[in-house]
């Protein structure tokens, strides 16, 4: 059985992503080819009966999935979740109708997601939706957050109690606000109905512009109040770190801005979580850290199930915060409660890894998955050898000379040795340890297996 595993944004999808790749291979023998989206398409006429695994069923995907479709399977679980948050212009670009029609299955993170795909689409397939939770929680689990120790302790060394801000905003965006509107309206905007649930999208982001001042002023004055306590603020992968930076001029010496890692190490370090609406409070919360919610406009985005404690007024929050800090107030970690129907996997006994591999496997059935890889002769592989060193010469150059932006990239080049690395990493305490197999087809394109 193989599956195919796209990525975009290295920070926030590469540990799930290898997670659900070495439960696959150890407890189901799944082969895994994993790339950057844009290469991973190339391998499609070498395969039979794959398993291609999506991260959204936009319309724009209907390319890749007709290409998909002529030999294998295509599934998808949407990253951009949940969908009870989801304006209607998500509904109308990001599960397009024609797409998820000739797809195999759709992963849902809970009951909640299902009845709102049943709500806004009516015409889909109701055998295709499955609910699977989603990795990225698997990796909270007390069995498997042990592959943050080393990130967790560098964080701690230096950060030590800290208060970590998480950023869910759209301002301050790499491109620039104009920019970002413009392309998003051109390339998702086409017809009257998108027009209209888009511009509903644009007030909502005017007024997320009021949280995101608020939540700068707050940080300014708690900082300002507790010098020994340490506020670490984190963008949003879309920001631009110069432009936050920018916002929060002339802090005290015990603020910070961080973007080091993925997201996961910095939740499980700190002592406080504070956000306005941002969807990372769900793993704050099913690690049981003190949440405060900061949400000074009721009309920009929300999320459903705001755990911890919820403010819309400044002054409020920072009382809040010093009774907490003096013992005054005693934190109510009931608040953290997420119901199963939310999350199916938020508890510590349930993994989405195992429910999408049971999917996988319904999927496949009796059919047997054929990766005919082409016999490269030592002259060819000398010369595709010099093809990856001249595309990485031209990638560094770029970014060099200023071309290309660092934090523009969504997808940083990983290695074999890395993916290999992560892999033993998760069967640090099994009890049968395996021999695991990274192979490097072509640039950026890695083959998973049991050796």
């Amino acid at each position: 059985m193989i599956a195919l595993f796209p990525l975009e944004v290295k920070v926030r999808e590469f540990m799930p992503k290898i997670f659900l790749a070495y439960q696959l291979i150890r407890n189901h023998n799944f082969q895994i080819i994993l790339s950057k989206s844009r290469f991973l398409t190339n391998q499609l006429p070498y395969l039979r009966n794959a398993i291609y695994f999506d991260k959204s069923m936009s319309y724009e995907k209907e390319f890749i999935l007709n290409k998909v479709k002529k030999e294998n399977f295509y599934s998808a679980l949407d990253e951009e979740g949940p969908m009870m948050f989801w304006p209607k212009f998500f509904f109308d670009t990001r599960l397009n109708d024609r797409v998820i029609s000739k797809s195999d299955s759709y992963f849902l993170r809970g009951k909640d997601e299902l009845n709102v795909i049943k709500k806004n689409k009516v015409k889909i397939k109701k055998n295709i939706l499955k609910i699977v939770g989603h990795p990225k929680y698997d990796l909270l689990k007390p069995k498997v957050k042990h592959i943050f120790d080393k990130e967790v302790f560098k964080i701690k060394d230096k950060f030590k109690n800290f208060v970590f801000i998480s950023s869910s905003f759209f301002i301050d965006v790499k491109e620039g606000e104009e920019n970002f509107i413009k392309f998003t309206k051109e390339k998702y905007v086409n017809n009257k109905e998108q027009k209209k649930s888009y511009d509903i999208l644009k007030k909502k982001w005017k007024f997320d512009n009021q949280n995101y001042l608020s939540m700068i002023e707050l940080i300014k004055i708690l900082s300002g109040k507790f010098p020994n306590i340490n506020f670490v603020f984190r963008p949003h992968p879309i920001q631009d770190i110069k432009k936050v930076k920018k916002r929060f001029k002339n802090m005290p010496s015990n603020f910070f801005i961080e973007y080091n890692y993925s997201i996961t190490p910095w939740i499980i370090a700190c002592k406080y979580f504070f956000h306005s609406h941002c969807t990372t409070s769900y793993e704050a919360s099913i690690l049981n850290k003190k949440i405060l919610t900061l949400n000074t406009s009721k009309k920009g985005h929300a999320i459903p199930y705001m755990t911890g404690y919820n403010f819309s007024n400044i002054s409020n929050f920072v009382n809040f915060f010093k009774n907490l800090e003096t013992s005054k107030k005693i934190y109510n970690y009931k608040k953290n409660n997420l119901p199963k129907k939310f999350i199916y996997n938020s508890n510590k006994s349930t993994y989405s890894s195992e429910q999408i591999a049971r999917q996988f496997k319904k999927i496949l059935r009796n059919k047997k998955s054929k990766y005919a890889r082409p016999n490269l002769s030592y002259i060819k592989i000398f010369f595709k050898n010099i093809e990856d060193f001249c595309k990485n010469l031209i990638s560094n150059s770029y970014l060099f000379f200023g071309f290309k932006k660092r934090s523009n990239e969504k997808f940083k080049n990983t290695s074999a040795k890395e993916i290999l690395d992560c892999l033993n990493l998760f069967q640090l305490y099994a009890k049968n340890k395996i021999n695991f197999k990274v192979e490097k087809i072509e640039h950026q394109v890695f083959l998973l297996k049991k050796l």
